[in-house]
């Protein structure tokens, strides 16, 4: 569980910081109340202080010279000089402590993910620095603080990040988008979508955004149920990123997103239906082996029809002697006929 910011204690519920940490409302609270009191208190002592110079140099005149011949007045000179010089002493003390509050405080602004409430001051110091001109084109009409790297990506307040542009370089800078000339705002693209990410977790709403992954090319859309705002370590150095987890739509499972890779969160009115993936069944891997042709069914021969008489007439085999006698007969009768007897063998 991370530390509050100011007061070193865990804190589980408070206010998100652009590089990952947080802090208590009520150590903010405490802060800002306190920077008022000191002040309230500093402008009563500066008023005593204008009361005692003024009174000081009233005895300093003539006219008051010549009074207090006829009349002694009731205090001495040298002790309301002393008084002013206790009010002084009380007037830099109390500067003392509002300026290393305000440095304390200002450790926290740095990292606001809205405009600071020392915004006016921060701009003062910028102006100051870049000589009182846009950095671009040296125009010295209608400034604006522009943030060099923004607080959706990673930015913060600090005076580095800082730098004076006139109102059209300012507007080339975020492709277009126009300005009006106002020093201080109190809400930026950042802080809406924390704001958003926030109404979501306590009403139970999902929210739909745009998200890029380092190797993507472009934004894809994600529809999301938050859970929590949590603060990631990065794995390359000491800082922290401000992520949300929550219940993805499209894995079906629980993922972590960070709020600087995201773009466009707005709130879903209506529950998303959830499809259920089925399980992929494993599929058995193939074993690599040589093509066979696949052999043809042997089919019996045909037999051949044969005719019936012909089966007859060859299964009746003729014995050699008879054989003989049937060649014999037909060369009698060749002869017979050719001697001119007749063949008819009928009485």
């Amino acid at each position: 569980m991370p530390l509050c910011r100011i007061c070193s204690k865990s804190v589980f519920e408070g206010i998100h910081l652009s590089d990952g940490g947080m802090i208590h409302e009520s150590c903010l609270e405490f802060i800002q109340a306190k920077e008022l009191e000191i002040q309230s208190e500093i402008y009563e002592q500066l008023r005593i202080k204008n009361s005692l110079t003024h009174e000081i140099e009233r005895r300093k005149g003539l006219i008051f010279k010549f009074v207090s011949i006829f009349s002694k007045p009731d205090s001495d000179l040298t002790e309301i000089e002393e008084k002013a010089t206790v009010v002084q002493q009380n007037i830099n003390q109390l500067s003392s402590s509002l300026s290393s509050l305000k440095a304390s405080a200002a450790c926290i602004y740095d990292y606001f993910l809205t405009y600071p409430p020392d915004w006016d001051e921060r701009r003062t110091q910028v102006a100051e620095r870049d000589g009182k001109e846009c950095k671009n084109c040296g125009n010295r009409d209608h400034l604006h603080l522009h943030h060099i790297a923004p607080l959706s990506k990673g930015g913060n307040n600090r005076i580095e990040n800082l730098k004076l542009l006139c109102e059209k370089c300012h507007s080339k800078k975020h492709g277009g988008k126009h300005f009006s000339y106002e020093l201080f705002n109190t809400e930026t693209a950042f802080s809406k979508r924390v704001a958003n990410i926030r109404y979501a977790i306590e009403n139970s709403k999902w929210i739909k955004f745009g998200y890029k992954k380092p190797k993507d090319k472009g934004h894809k859309q994600r529809i999301v149920k938050p859970a929590e705002l949590i603060n990631v370590a990065h794995v390359w150095d000491s800082g922290s990123t401000l992520c949300v987890r929550g219940y993805c739509e499209l894995r079906n499972a629980e993922r972590i997103f960070a709020l600087k890779r995201m773009r466009g969160v707005k709130v879903v009115t209506e529950t998303p239906e959830i499809k259920s993936t089925p399980k992929k069944k494993k599929v058995p891997s193939k074993k690599l082996t040589k093509k066979t042709k696949p052999r043809k069914k042997s089919t019996p021969a045909k037999k051949k029809q044969t005719n019936p008489s012909s089966k007859m007439k060859a299964a009746i085999k003729k014995t050699p002697v008879e054989d003989m006698y049937e060649q014999l007969e037909k060369h009698d009768l060749e002869n017979l006929e050719l001697m001119g007897h007749d063949t008819d063998t009928n009485d």
